[in-house]
């Protein structure tokens, strides 16, 4: 048993540490997937990542999100599109990105609640909302083979309106898949 748990581990840090594959490269396009979670919301994600350098490369990603905050119940759909810049690399095995962009998004909250108007009459209103805005994000890679990398980062959302939900940060991890 012994002998299978060295070899495990003496092949994860060989395809990891000396993998020569693909990494931070004019042309590369990626995929990812991964999901998130803050004080109030859970998110998933998936996301197309296409390189202009070895530093620079887009973003775009489709988000579900879903959430309660203030006992009040709500899901989030939307996309986010954006520009990384690489700040260092540890060997082409880790690499601390900085990036931001737009967002849009359509808030909606579930079950809808009761709203009065000034004369006593109910309505029911899920405040169905599009909602744009900006967002910043920290962003860490660290390949674990050669065209898999680990994604960990946090991503914070500014988004205008008069309606709930105008600040939102989660806490994300991923894998991406280079081709």
């Amino acid at each position: 048993m012994k002998k299978i748990i060295f070899i495990t581990v003496l092949s994860f840090c060989a395809t990891t540490l000396f993998a020569q594959g693909i990494r931070h490269v004019h042309g590369v396009k990626s995929f990812e997937l991964g999901a998130g979670t803050s004080q109030v919301a859970k998110m998933f994600y998936g996301s197309y990542v296409n390189y202009f350098t070895s530093k620079l490369y887009l973003k775009g990603s489709l988000f579900y999100s879903m959430g309660e905050d203030k006992d009040l119940k709500f899901t989030a759909v939307g996309v986010d599109a954006g520009l990384n810049r690489t700040i260092f690399d540890l060997g082409e095995i880790f690499y601390f990105n900085l990036g931001g962009g737009l967002t849009f998004s359509v808030d909606q909250l579930n079950p809808a609640i009761k709203v009065y108007d000034e004369e006593g009459n109910v309505t029911e209103n899920n405040y169905n909302t599009p909602k744009f805005g900006l967002f910043g994000n920290i962003e860490t890679e660290t390949f674990i083979h050669d065209k898999i990398v680990l994604i960990v980062g946090v991503n914070q959302k500014w988004l205008f309106g008069e309606e709930f939900g105008k600040t939102r940060w989660f806490a994300t991890a991923g894998l991406r898949y280079n081709f």
